[in-house]
């Protein structure tokens, strides 16, 4: 008896310790910036009663929205993402071509061309996310590397009036980078938007074409030995080329919108900093290994 009352005790102590921990201000899964301006807010104002820093601040922590058009129709989250990274393509009609052929010369030419078209779709999906997700999505604290540690740093520091001056100072640098980086982003995201309705007019114009190219998919089928004309085989890989060239100007769109969207994000580390007067952002962590996909790499 005594022993289960000792486990229960043990077990209350640990589930109250539990929430002290998981209700802290500074909970892991907490939003980043939102959380840290909220308590700079906090601080601010016991150092001076009219900071409206806060205010001036905020706007300058998340991309607009409208950056990315809505026009998928999907009302969750992941369905917009889906939606807004798919991108048609010709793998079906075109691999069913080859069923029961002998694939050799032009043929094997065209399979390649499909591999490198759904490499480089994967990589053109890659884009989407990381552009979707640096504008939709606002880091929680347990994602940035050492900003845990930051936050428990900030907590017992208190700000004066020497800090909110520093970083009123910083406001109009601040203004002006995120001005140029929107305007950078929608320039780019249009340019992108342009290349994406390219490419799905390419695709729509060579499905038309293969429709020509074969009588019907049926034949095609059920005759095994049919041959195709060497110049039809040499026009489709000539297509197949058009389309991949359609695909990589859409590919280097959205390199620098992702591009800007990452100096972006490294720029409101930074800012971050400032805000906190505690340094975490380490400047190596600039780089995302996404852009080696912009040099083919």
């Amino acid at each position: 008896m005594k022993l289960l009352i000792l486990l229960v005790f043990l077990s209350l102590a640990i589930f109250d310790q539990f929430q002290l921990v998981s209700g802290d201000k500074y909970d892991l899964d907490k939003p980043a910036f939102t959380t840290i301006l909220t308590e700079f807010d906090a601080k601010a104002k016991k150092a001076d009663k009219k900071c409206n820093l806060k205010e001036r601040l905020e706007p300058l922590f998340a991309l607009p929205r409208n950056l990315i058009p809505d026009d998928s129709g999907e009302t969750d989250f992941l369905g917009k993402k889906m939606a807004f990274s798919y991108l048609p393509n010709l793998d079906f009609e075109i691999g069913h071509l080859f069923d029961g052929k002998i694939i050799n010369g032009v043929m094997q030419l065209i399979k390649d061309q499909l591999t490198r078209l759904s490499n480089e779709r994967q990589e053109v999906r890659n884009f989407y996310h990381f552009i979707f997700d640096g504008i939709f999505v606002e880091p929680l604290i347990f994602q940035i590397a050492r900003f845990y540690d930051a936050c428990e740093k900030f907590d017992g520091k208190r700000i004066n009036k020497a800090h909110l001056a520093k970083v009123q100072n910083e406001l109009s640098g601040m203004q002006t980078f995120y001005n140029e980086k929107v305007q950078i982003i929608t320039e780019n995201m249009r340019v992108a938007n342009q290349r994406r309705s390219e490419y799905i007019a390419e695709v729509e114009q060579i499905r038309q074409q293969l429709k020509e190219f074969t009588k019907s998919t049926k034949e095609i089928r059920e005759s095994a030995k049919s041959v195709y004309d060497a110049d039809h085989l040499q026009t489709l890989a000539n297509i197949l080329n058009n389309l991949r060239e359609k695909q990589g100007q859409l590919k280097m769109a959205l390199c620098d919108v992702a591009s800007a969207v990452n100096m972006y994000k490294f720029k409101r580390l930074l800012w971050t900093q400032t805000v906190m007067g505690v340094q975490f952002f380490l400047q190596t962590q600039k780089k995302s290994s996404i852009f080696g996909q912009c040099l083919g790499i």
